[in-house]
């Protein structure tokens, strides 16, 4: 997250990764919920947010190539 907003591109990032990211995390949040282990519900909701954050950077950033 830090490099993408320093260089302000995250073309190197693939939608395949993305989305299997916010899957894999995604199942640890709902592991976390179903056990009510606090520690890896904080963890896992807080990389989900940047992960998802990641992914409309990568989208407003194929919107504007597109536009232009």
């Amino acid at each position: 997250m830090l490099r993408t907003i320093r260089t302000g591109s995250a073309r190197d990032l693939s939608w395949a990764w993305i989305l299997m990211m916010c899957a894999g995390v995604g199942a640890g949040l709902v592991y976390g919920l179903l056990g009510t282990d606090l520690p890896v519900i904080v963890a896992n909701g807080v990389t989900l947010v940047l992960i998802a954050a990641l992914g409309v950077v990568e989208a407003l950033q194929e919107r504007v190539v597109v536009t232009d």
